[in-house]
């Protein structure tokens, strides 16, 4: 396990800039300054060693499920339905990129999320100004946590107009349209801070027709196979061009959403119907969410494994209540679904392991690449400047990476990839024949190839 693409970027930046800068600087399309903090304090603490940042991850998620297991039994006031949630949330094959990744930021606001939830459950239950109060807290966390807190105020906004008894009461009506103001403030925040954020405001709408038909796509996709499919059927991803097996995928989605609307036609309690309803919408929005940003990239990027982690959290939620209102009491019903869960985890555990095997790939050449980069570092007087591989995925050079790795008191010179490379020195110092063999793996990259091909090395070496 080592650092991945965006991570390393992010190491560089933090070293690279001011305390207060880094806070504000976004990652990707979110203005997260509280993952930035907990990001600057871990490399502070750990610089680039790879576990203590990992371990603090699974901590999260720990936490997170947690948040989940108290949120289920306050709701259910089932420790059998409880159990049932820890076991639906604990691992999943979409868990390679929150946990391997240290998408920390996601699992962060997840967290902060739940907490907003189950305040504002309360709030629905007994119309308290203070469960309000904490609801949008915990709301302003998870936007400045993670992206997906932004628009989340849209969804408590729609939820809090559902519940017709809240609505009737001033205050109710009040606290909707705050909840709708706070998501928007909270949205438009890291463009005010962060001019260059402005772009991300909205997507890039060139064709609306075709557009409306891809970010549609994009969520149903998203919900019905990235979510609902990958946790019933887990490891089976069809492709998309493959008629029949792709149907069969939205099969789950299907059966458990018929499930929501028969029960929604049916005289069950007020509280009950709202906490379908709502926890449907929260199930839905984070693909809402990043469907507005990232449709263009289409189905593919749709089911990307990261953007499961929050629509599972609440569809765990759901599941449970499903179960609650179905006949589960008796001892055969019990051991049923127990034994149905335990059979899904197998699966979910030997995919994630899978996944986890094909993910870390990357990270195992960047972690053989830090180790050969050090030794360069220290045995040469001067390094050549190239750009980092492709493997790691960022716009950045040596000179940017090397001073995570050695300190800089004792950094080489770069040499900068132009004519005049080619010194004495160097020449003098890739007769090394380990940092040769460096320099030559790094010409065969289809990254490095664009400014330093192997046959410049070739010849700096021959002349």
């Amino acid at each position: 396990m080592f650092f991945f693409q965006d991570n390393i970027g992010s190491l560089i930046q933090i070293h690279n800039t001011p305390f207060w800068r880094w806070l504000i600087t976004p990652g990707a399309e979110h203005f997260a300054p509280i993952t930035h903090l907990l990001f600057y304090l871990e490399y502070r603490l750990f610089g680039v060693q790879f576990i203590p940042y990992f371990i603090i991850t699974v901590l999260l998620h720990l936490i997170c499920l947690t948040s989940l297991c108290f949120l289920n039994y306050r709701l259910t006031k089932s420790f059998f339905l409880t159990i049932l949630t820890f076991l639906f949330f604990a691992i999943n094959l979409t868990y390679t990129e929150p946990l391997l990744w240290l998408l920390q930021g996601l699992i962060l606001s997840t967290i902060f999320l739940s907490l907003a939830f189950y305040f504002w459950y309360k709030f629905m239950e007994q119309n308290k100004t203070k469960y309000f109060r904490f609801s949008l807290i915990f709301l302003i966390l998870a936007a400045f946590s993670h992206g997906l807190g932004v628009g989340a105020g849209a969804v408590f906004f729609l939820a809090t107009i559902l519940n017709k008894e809240i609505q009737k009461k001033i205050f109710g009506l009040k606290a909707a349209v705050i909840y709708l103001i706070v998501g928007a403030v909270t949205y438009l925040t890291g463009p005010l801070v962060y001019r260059d954020l402005t772009r991300h405001i909205l997507p890039a709408v060139t064709n609306p027709i075709k557009d409306i038909v891809l970010y549609t796509a994009f969520v149903i996709a998203g919900v019905a196979r990235g979510v609902v499919g990958r946790f019933f059927l887990p490891g089976f991803e069809p492709r998309h061009f493959d008629l029949i097996p792709t149907l069969f995928s939205f099969l789950p989605s299907v059966i458990i959403f018929s499930l929501i609307v028969i029960l929604l036609r049916k005289k069950l309690d007020k509280k009950i119907k709202l906490l379908l309803t709502t926890t449907c919408l929260f199930i839905i929005y984070p693909y809402i969410w990043a469907g507005f940003l990232r449709f263009q990239f289409g189905l593919k990027q749709a089911l990307a494994e990261r953007y499961a982690y929050p629509s599972l959290f609440f569809f765990s939620l759901l599941l449970a209540q499903l179960i609650k209102n179905c006949s589960y009491k008796k001892f055969t019903s019990r051991l049923l679904l127990l034994f149905i869960t335990v059979i899904l985890v197998t699966f979910q555990t030997i995919f994630f392991i899978r996944n986890a095997i094909i993910f870390e790939v990357k990270p195992g050449l960047t972690q053989k690449y830090f180790e050969k980069l050090a030794y360069v570092l220290e045995n040469s007087s001067s390094v050549l400047d190239l750009p980092l591989p492709s493997y790691i995925n960022q716009e950045f050079y040596l000179s940017d990476l090397a001073p995570l790795i050695i300190p800089e008191k004792f950094l080489p010179r770069f040499i900068k990839l132009d004519k005049k490379y080619c010194t004495t020195e160097l020449k003098e110092i890739i007769k090394n024949p380990v940092i040769l063999n460096f320099y030559y793996d790094q010409s065969k990259d289809p990254v490095v190839q664009r400014s330093f091909p192997e046959t410049n090395l070739f010849e700096c070496k021959s002349k």
